[in-house]
């Protein structure tokens, strides 16, 4: 497992979608690293099952996730009750073989749009499949990521 690795593609995915939260995870769920997410919200279990679910479904699928904090099933939308100022726009990355991460951001201060979220996804998978296996920090992710078509 390359933590460093998985670590700085938080850093930088979060600075590219300006996210104030985010955590690193390996492929067995363990955390890497946490960025302004305190005991009470990892605790609650809300949270718990919203990240995990995200998050292990980028692992499973090896695709990125985008969702909110508020509707995790149709079936639900009726019953939510949440204000937009609570709302939150949420995304899981996986980095195939290596773990994943995850990232949200208020709704009030703006979206990450899909082609971003892609464009990082790709990001990630140039950096793991690369070989020889590359070191990349949060700058060099980020300019990976400008470089894109």
């Amino acid at each position: 497992m390359r933590k460093d690795l998985i670590v700085a593609f938080l850093n930088a995915a979060m600075e590219i979608g300006a996210c104030d939260r985010g955590m690193a995870v390996d492929e067995q769920m363990n955390i890497l690293d946490i960025v302004n997410l305190n005991e009470d919200i990892r605790q609650s279990p809300r949270f718990n099952l919203l990240m995990s679910v995200a998050v292990r479904r980028s692992i499973d699928t090896n695709e990125a996730i985008i969702t909110n904090n508020v509707v995790t099933s149709a079936a639900e939308a009726p019953l939510t009750n949440t204000s937009f100022s609570d709302l939150r726009m949420v995304v899981a990355i996986p980095l195939e073989g290596e773990g994943a991460i995850y990232m949200d951001k208020p709704v009030k201060l703006g979206i990450i749009p899909r082609q971003m979220v892609d464009n990082l996804y790709e990001v990630g998978q140039d950096i793991i499949k690369s070989e020889p296996s590359v070191k990349a920090d949060k700058d060099d992710i980020i300019t990976r990521y400008k470089q894109r078509p």
